[in-house]
């Protein structure tokens, strides 16, 4: 992760509030009432499927909501929940 890039996303969460506890990896633990991961894409960069599911089982591991950090062409920074979703029951027609 290029380091500029983690800086715009750190300053973009102070600026909204947020108090930075620490970055992990491509990672950020930060506060604002309660404690998040906020995890740091950049839009067009290819990420292995693996991969998010990886950081999906840390934040669930450590008990913190995953926030994606997706930091577009243009700079912008747009933030979205991420969780994983588990299915119950039988698909139809099975």
């Amino acid at each position: 992760m290029d380091d500029v890039l983690m800086g715009q996303v750190l300053e973009d969460l102070r600026q909204r509030g947020f108090r930075i506890e620490g970055n992990i990896g491509e990672s950020i633990l930060a506060v604002k009432g309660s404690r998040l991961l906020i995890h740091v894409m950049v839009e067009g960069r290819e990420v292995p499927i693996r991969k998010l599911v990886s950081v999906i089982d840390s934040a669930e591991k450590m008990g913190l909501p995953l926030v994606i950090a997706l930091v577009g062409n243009d700079g912008t920074i747009t933030y979205y929940k991420a969780h994983r979703v588990r299915l119950h029951g039988k698909p139809k027609g099975t």
